[in-house]
């Protein structure tokens, strides 16, 4: 389908892959357009489109904080509630344990799990899971404030990106496929679903049985359950939804 459009002289085409991929789909691309065409496509992964974005609308008011500097900050978040921590006062001097709550606090944002939500299912647990809730949350809320009106955290840059989208529309025009993904974070979606918005056209390549897909337990359950919600997205914003392609 991407070789065809190019071949009809389509120029504004992205191509989004893992990050993991794009090396390898760049040379795929080469070799299936030729090097007359090879920048037809624009191969994207999430972080090289953020990246992209950045670069071209010039948004940014924070920095982004360095690795180093998200390290000693956490740290320092660690330190200035220690004496309040339930569970992990222990911990609060640990620079181990920091680089720790540094990957919680990634993997919160791709979900886009707020300090909030945490405080609120501490309230609902058991009193160990609760009081871990807890710490977490105040030690986040420590390193927010801490990164507040100064810089920002790399883990908040797809968010940032997303709700910009809504006012810089870099997808317009663009005809946009998406392939190899097995699923996509709550960020991700964010960011795709104003890519539906915003595209002239927009396709998705998933792995999955037909035969299969229906059945809660099969491993095609998950995907078919993000087919749902990408039809969702195009039937809110009343666009057209074209047959499978097998």
């Amino acid at each position: 389908k991407v070789k065809a459009l190019v071949a009809n002289g389509e120029q504004n085409v992205v191509l989004f892959v893992p990050e993991q991929a794009s090396f390898e789909t760049e040379k795929e691309m080469l070799s299936v357009l030729g090097v007359e065409n090879q920048y037809s496509v624009d191969v994207l992964s999430f972080k090289r489109f953020c990246d992209r974005f950045y670069s071209v609308y010039k948004i940014e008011k924070e920095q982004c904080i360095s690795e180093i500097g998200r390290t000693v900050l956490m740290s320092a978040s660690l330190k200035a509630c220690g004496g309040t921590l339930e569970t992990f006062s222990r911990q609060s001097s640990d620079l181990n344990f920091a680089k720790t709550m540094i990957s919680v606090y990634e993997q919160m944002k791709n979900f886009e799990i707020t300090t909030d939500m945490l405080t609120d299912a501490a309230q609902k647990s058991d009193s160990i899971l609760g009081a871990k809730l807890r710490d977490i949350s105040t030690i986040f809320t420590q390193y927010e404030e801490k990164l507040k009106g100064e810089y920002y955290d790399p883990s908040d840059k797809l968010s940032r990106v997303a709700g910009s989208l809504n006012s810089n529309r870099f997808f317009e025009n663009k005809t946009v496929f998406f392939d190899s993904f097995k699923g996509f974070t709550e960020q991700q979606m964010r960011v795709v679903e104003r890519i539906i918005e915003q595209a002239k056209d927009v396709y998705f390549g998933f792995c999955l049985d037909k035969s299969r897909g229906n059945s809660a337990i099969s491993p095609f359950s998950n995907i078919k359950s993000l087919i749902d919600r990408l039809k969702k997205t195009a039937r809110e914003n009343r666009l057209e939804i074209a047959s499978d392609i097998s």
